[in-house]
C-alpha cells in the first residue's frame, strides 16, 4: 500500500522550556505547490511556516538563509 498523506511538524523550544517561534509545517506535494482550493482556505499565521515538499519531510537545508 502507498503512502498518500506524508507531513513535518517542527517546533523549537529554548533551553528553558519556551517554544519558539516559526512552527514549521511540511506537507506531502508531488508537484510541491498547493492547489488553488488549499491556497484559498489555508490558515495563516505569521509564526506559522507552512511549506508543500515532495518529500514531506523538513531536512537542514530549508533552515539555511
Amino acid at each position: 500500500m502507498a503512502i498518500t498523506h506524508s507531513y513535518t511538524i517542527q517546533s523549537a523550544i529554548s533551553g528553558d522550556d519556551r517554544f519558539l517561534s516559526p512552527l514549521f509545517i511540511i506537507l506531502k506535494e508531488l508537484t510541491k505547490t498547493f492547489g488553488p482550493r488549499v491556497e484559498e482556505t489555508m490558515f495563516r499565521q505569521n509564526n506559522i511556516y507552512v511549506l508543500a515538499l515532495k518529500s514531506g519531510k523538513l531536512i537542514s537545508h530549508h533552515f539555511e538563509i
